[in-house]
């Protein structure tokens, strides 16, 4: 079979660039699209227009908007073969956690319970209106995060482990979403297509730690959350993939990661279910989990980036940074802070013209293409700085002239740039 994206002219702001350009695991969205259609050997041609796609053939039709999984194709295609091969659209359910908390600044259309979804697979001579909806077999395992209640206003932080997924890009939130996810969607397609190099995974485990194999086996303590935790804990440790010539310091914790060429992890880092992109550099003692880092890309000494992505050449150097989304040459420096709660509210951010509420209860910033930050900023949540910004603090309390007259023994205060004695 064949499969057709039509070409849009979506592009996402603050980054100015085309959606197809958006990176997701390290890769453009264009070349993720191919390579899961690719997968399920279907031949991808990207086309202008709808009336550019042969009807004469059955087909798959999707749009160069639209993140979706390998799985999730081959799941679309099982489905459709099943359903004597009638034009189908592809449908997830409405009450999923993925659905529920990945429908946020999207056109969602609902039907018996499904929400549908910018993928088709299409019979010979019928257009996409002939498509009737067909939900995929879909599993979920929702993991839950202890997370402070006061600071947060809630107990922990959920989120499904599946690789049966779609989501449309129309917003930076939606090309961090989409990055977020492919972390377990590269290791979920690694374990399934690797089945001994997974079981060899799972049984040193076990050998290191026999208590896994009897807490996965006690019937009253057994839960699909529970034991996915305990594997994930149990091989994470063991559970990394390398490309050449990679300098991880002997002193450095690196769990259930993958990364690319020409990486340096520095003394004491403590790096876990991470993407770490070709040429990136990450110094001594910082402290990645969750996130995507782009090629090229530097995390410096004593940061810590926490569910985080970026373009290449990014600079993430902040002490403390989550949920944020980091452009190409964007300079993130040590004291600045993009905060990511709202407390007693919802988190809002800018979409077509206008401010919306989403339904994300931990957002931080999105910082454009070469985007400076000083020291002692503070951002609110779900804020996006326009590429080739500078932002630094109030300079009035920068001091810039030092006057002549100073007296030996006294005490002196910054104000409008320049010293003021005290008292």
């Amino acid at each position: 079979m064949q499969a057709f994206i039509i070409k849009t002219s979506a592009h996402i702001a603050p980054f100015g660039e085309h959606v197809s350009e958006m990176p997701v695991g390290g890769v453009p969205l264009q070349q993720w699209q191919s390579d899961a259609l690719s997968k399920n050997t279907l031949e991808v041609h990207f086309v202008d227009s709808e009336a550019d796609i042969p009807t004469d053939i059955p087909r798959l039709v999707t749009f160069d908007h639209v993140f979706f999984t390998v799985r999730g194709i081959r799941l679309f295609v099982e489905a459709w073969k099943k359903s004597d091969k009638q034009s189908a659209q592809f449908a997830l359910p409405k009450e999923s956690f993925f659905v529920r908390n990945f429908s946020d600044l999207q056109d969602c259309t609902f039907e018996r319970g499904h929400r549908l979804y910018q993928i088709w697979i299409l019979r010979a001579g019928e257009k996409l209106s002939n498509a009737a909806m067909l939900p995929i077999h879909f599993n979920e395992i929702i993991l839950r995060m202890p997370v402070p209640k006061s600071i947060t206003g809630i107990n922990t932080w959920e989120h499904t482990i599946t690789t049966s997924i779609a989501l449309e890009v129309s917003h930076w939130l939606h090309v961090f979403q989409m990055n977020i996810l492919s972390i377990q969607t590269k290791w979920i397609e690694k374990v399934t297509t690797h089945p001994v190099w997974s079981l060899s995974l799972l049984l040193k485990a076990i050998i290191r730690r026999p208590s896994l194999l009897m807490n996965l086996l006690r019937s009253d303590r057994f839960t699909a959350e529970h034991s996915l935790r305990k594997i994930i804990d149990g091989i994470a440790p063991h559970a990394n993939i390398r490309g050449t010539n990679v300098s991880i310091h002997p002193t450095a914790i690196v769990e259930g990661c993958i990364i690319g060429n020409n990486v340096s992890i520095g003394p004491q880092a403590l790096v876990r279910n991470s993407i770490i992109s070709d040429g990136s550099t990450l110094q001594e003692r910082v402290n990645v989990a969750f996130s995507v880092i782009g090629k090229g890309s530097f995390v410096s000494k004593h940061s810590v980036v926490h569910a985080c992505a970026s373009f290449e050449e990014a600079d993430m150097c902040m002490r403390g940074m989550q949920f944020c989304l980091v452009g190409r040459k964007a300079a993130l420096t040590t004291r600045a802070t993009p905060i990511d709660i709202s407390p007693g509210k919802p988190i809002r951010v800018e979409y077509k013209g206008s401010v919306q509420e989403v339904k994300q209860k931990m957002l931080g910033t999105c910082f454009g293409h070469e985007v400076f930050i000083g020291a002692d900023v503070y951002i609110a949540p779900g804020r996006s700085i326009p590429n080739n910004i500078k932002i630094v603090s109030d300079t009035s309390k920068i001091l810039t002239r030092v006057p002549d007259n100073l007296e030996s023994g006294e005490t002196y205060a910054v104000k409008n740039s320049t010293l003021h004695r005290i008292g």
